[in-house]
């Protein structure tokens, strides 16, 4: 039982490190607040005057504001995973129905407690490719590439309006 909930805790502190609340995109009062008392200037009378003011707007950015927030994605989400497969005959669909209607406020509810605890992208974000420093020589080779495409689009342009 210790070896339990010792994991559990490890598991837990893990986790952590991707709550929602860690991305200040999901927390817009508390980053309001901080941009407009001086962001990084954290010696100005005003941002510890405003000090009292960070524990309710921190609650009200986590229960409120973000499951607000991702309730579009956590719908979408049950609508792409549940509803958007076209299902082929009419006896098939009447057959997948019911378990499509009882699964959605399950698959909903999950979805939206997920994303309102932890940092999940919004729906349909596609991942960034790593954002390093091109090369030189990768940087030609592009310049290359492009102008290669600009020749190509005008030579088809020239080929379309001779038709």
């Amino acid at each position: 039982m210790k070896t339990f909930s010792t994991l559990l805790f490890f598991l837990l502190l893990a986790s952590l490190t991707s709550c929602a609340f860690t991305n200040p995109l999901n927390t817009p009062l508390v980053t309001a607040v901080d941009e407009t008392l001086g962001g990084e200037d954290k010696d100005s009378w005003a941002t510890i005057a405003a000090i009292p003011l960070a524990l309710p707007l921190g609650l009200i950015d986590v229960v409120v504001v973000h499951p607000a927030q991702v309730i579009d994605d956590a719908a979408n989400d049950t609508w792409d995973l549940l509803w958007e497969q076209s299902v082929k005959g009419s006896a098939m669909r009447s057959f997948v129905a019911l378990p499509r209607l009882a699964l959605t406020p399950v698959v909903f509810c999950g979805d939206w407690l997920g994303r309102s605890l932890f940092d999940i992208p919004p729906h349909g974000a596609k991942t960034v490719a790593s954002t390093k420093p091109m090369t030189e020589q990768e940087r030609e080779q592009t310049m290359k590439r492009i102008a290669q495409l600009e020749k190509d689009i005008i030579r088809l342009r020239e080929r379309l309006d001779s038709h």
